[in-house]
């Protein structure tokens, strides 16, 4: 829906005679986005005359990886991650060490005006973690790691997984 009719019929977008033309040309490109998620996403969105900022940060991150491109997302990440216990990594638990990690996340989603949207599989790239406790599991250590101070103004960056990427990078 735009200006509240079927987006099927022409309507002319609702612009202000003194409105700045970057800010239309940025609006025109953010409706293009989301039109493009409709198609991809397969579903319909009701648009209102005013986007909420979050919304439009939420179109960007999704519209990214489904059209191949890279998504960067401000974000601090808390987690956990499951390691080997090995002696590597028991040092960088002791040093309360750095990692960065890559991997897939296989059910990426994004909520936009309401709507969770799938966006498939993606693969994530953070930004320096630091390790900063952990626990034995069966399956070795889970390492607690949480965005590293000094890198707190560094996106998470998100693009499309491939698993070709995945088989090229441990060849």
């Amino acid at each position: 829906m735009l200006a509240g009719k079927p987006a099927t019929e022409c309507v002319p977008v609702p612009v202000q005679d003194e409105a700045d033309q970057q800010v239309v040309d940025t609006m025109i490109e953010l409706l293009e986005q989301l039109i493009a998620i409709e198609r991809l996403a397969v579903t319909t969105f009701e648009v209102p005359m005013s986007i909420p900022s979050a919304d439009e940060a939420a179109i960007r991150t999704a519209y990214a990886p489904l059209t191949g491109g890279t998504a960067e997302v401000d974000a601090k990440i808390t987690a956990t991650v499951t390691a080997d216990d090995t002696p590597q990594i028991r040092e960088l638990v002791e040093t309360k060490g750095f990692i960065q990690a890559t991997g897939p996340v296989t059910d990426y989603q994004v909520k936009i005006l309401g709507q969770d949207i799938h966006v498939g599989p993606v693969t994530m790239e953070t930004p320096l973690l630091q390790v900063t406790g952990s626990h034995s599991t069966d399956d070795g250590l889970e390492l607690s790691v949480r965005t590293a101070p000094d890198h707190a103004d560094r996106p998470v960056r998100l693009t499309r997984y491939n698993p070709a990427d995945q088989q090229s990078q441990g060849a």
